[in-house]
């Protein structure tokens, strides 16, 4: 496992990556507080969350599970996820961890940076394009019935673990696509 601090906003992040880190790096200890909402999807709860699960196993866990998709990436969806956290009284001592790819890390981190004026936020990238962008870029937002991404904000996780035996569960479309992406860094510097 290797362990990077990236620097920004006078802050640093650590981003942890390597086979099962959430397990090696010892997530708990990136989380300040006993109440944690897990927003995944549905197809990545299946592959993956039970063993996130059971990391956090002394902490009080509570999980939103979305449909998988682009189309759930909206102003619908991001009201489910305050409703939920309302209704479960969480207050401003909470962690949000985002489960999955793009769509559900930029959910996830919106969520987390409008309920309460903001809450702690942790990435689990499960795609190689959240693991090279989304999940270290800090954008995120919703899409609405005029343009993708047009409502959002800028939020950084306090922390990021990337498993790159994630990638094994990816189609190859994904995959080929995140790839691209890590050719695009590399070309550009």
């Amino acid at each position: 496992m290797k362990k990077i601090l990236f620097k920004i906003d006078g802050r640093k992040i650590p981003i942890f990556v390597g086979h099962n880190v959430c397990g090696k790096a010892s997530i708990s200890k990136y989380i300040d507080y006993k109440d944690i909402v897990i927003i995944t999807n549905t197809k990545i709860a299946k592959l993956h969350l039970k063993k996130l699960e059971k990391s956090l196993k002394s902490f009080n866990v509570k999980t939103l599970i979305f449909p998988d998709g682009e189309k759930y990436k909206n102003i619908s969806s991001l009201n489910k996820v305050h409703d939920f956290l309302i209704k479960s009284k969480f207050n401003r001592n909470l962690t949000v961890i985002a489960l999955g790819g793009g769509v559900i890390g930029d959910l996830a981190g919106f969520a987390s940076d409008t309920f309460l004026r903001g809450v702690n936020l942790i990435h689990i990238p499960t795609t190689l394009l959240a693991q090279v962008d989304s999940s270290i870029g800090g954008k995120t937002g919703v899409n609405h019935k005029y343009g993708k991404n047009l409502i959002g904000s800028f939020k950084h996780p306090v922390a990021i673990f990337i498993d790159i035996s994630y990638l094994k569960t990816l189609p190859q479309k994904e995959y080929i696509s995140g790839l691209s992406e890590v050719v695009k860094y590399g070309a550009i510097g």
